[in-house]
């Protein structure tokens, strides 16, 4: 009698541990679905800005091809004063891959815009900035995307978007395990 007791109980709590997996990993899959729809709304005003700020480059670009002898000139010396500003670059942080990826990213693209850097210019800082466990997934690319600005986001965006979904399934498992 004793044994079927403990057989019913056991056979309760695996049921119960069936089910808390079932509704986990459901609730996996809908934390996945609400990321990736995150993503896609953050490229979608991530590109709305960058036409913008591609348009104003445009823009600056214009008024320096009508006015080739004043590259870099400000508005005073364009009227004849001879005070010259120049604008410090901007340096980007650096990432390490603790912080989020979301906002250094647009950390970085804030600088790279300030800067005017082209494509190349944005490989070469954002190889220098990374750091740590960032700056070793740069020796799991091929030589040729190591020269390709968009491959090298592309493929940290999705690692650290793993990682972090990983990190937070992991923090699930415990917080349940405590319970």
């Amino acid at each position: 009698m004793f044994k079927f007791l403990i057989y019913v109980k056991t056979q309760s709590l695996e049921d119960k541990l069936l089910e808390n997996v079932r509704n986990f990993e459901e609730f996996s899959e809908t934390v996945e679905r609400k990321f990736q729809s995150l993503d896609e709304i953050i490229k979608d005003n991530m590109g709305s800005k960058l036409e913008k700020q591609k348009g104003r480059i445009m823009e600056e670009l214009m008024v320096q091809l009508q006015l080739p002898n004043l590259q870099r000139n400000t508005p005073s010396e364009i009227q004849g004063e001879s005070r010259a500003v120049t604008r410090n670059p901007m340096k980007p942080p650096t990432f390490d891959g603790k912080t989020s990826w979301l906002t250094y990213i647009k950390q970085f693209e804030a600088a790279a815009v300030a800067n005017a850097w082209s494509s190349s210019d944005r490989t070469t800082a954002l190889i220098l900035a990374l750091r740590g466990d960032a700056s070793d997934i740069l020796q799991t690319l091929p030589p040729e995307e190591l020269q390709d600005y968009s491959k090298i986001i592309k493929r940290l965006a999705i690692f650290y978007r793993h990682y972090r979904l990983k990190n937070y399934k992991i923090t699930l498992k415990l917080s349940s395990d405590w319970k």
